[in-house]
């Protein structure tokens, strides 16, 4: 695959974990009949958070992909971060459905993602100052 050809195949993949949490939210609120906010109720909220933090990290990594691709950097680098993002943002997703949202997939799906995100920052300059 070429390098935004990558890119695009981790873009696509995460629309689809996007819409996968957005269709949850508007599932939960027209079963609960909640328009705005989360009514106080605490699944309703978790799904929110969930969609919300993914709406939140989400976009700086497919940047960061671009970003990447655009500098030609290693095609197997961007299939790591690809892949190890969407597994944090799985992990996270499947941790915020646990009671209480207590459990190691949050904390986890946040660190992977997180990591994953300052990697391609460094790789980034790496490949504008060093290469």
């Amino acid at each position: 695959m070429e390098h935004f050809e990558i890119a695009g195949l981790y873009i696509a993949l995460n629309c689809i974990i996007f819409f996968w949490l957005t269709a949850r939210v508007i599932l939960k609120r027209r079963k609960e009949k909640v328009s705005l906010g989360d009514n106080d109720d605490s699944d309703l909220r978790k799904l929110i958070r969930s969609h919300g933090n993914f709406s939140e990290t989400a976009p700086m990594a497919m940047i960061g992909l671009l970003a990447i691709a655009a500098l030609n950097g290693v095609a197997l680098f961007m299939h790591i971060f690809g892949g190890a993002f969407i597994l944090g943002r799985l992990l996270h997703a499947h941790g915020m459905m646990q009671t209480r949202a207590i459990g190691t997939g949050r904390p986890v799906g946040m660190m992977v993602s997180g990591l994953v995100i300052l990697g391609q920052a460094l790789y980034i300059i790496y490949l504008l100052f060093m290469t």
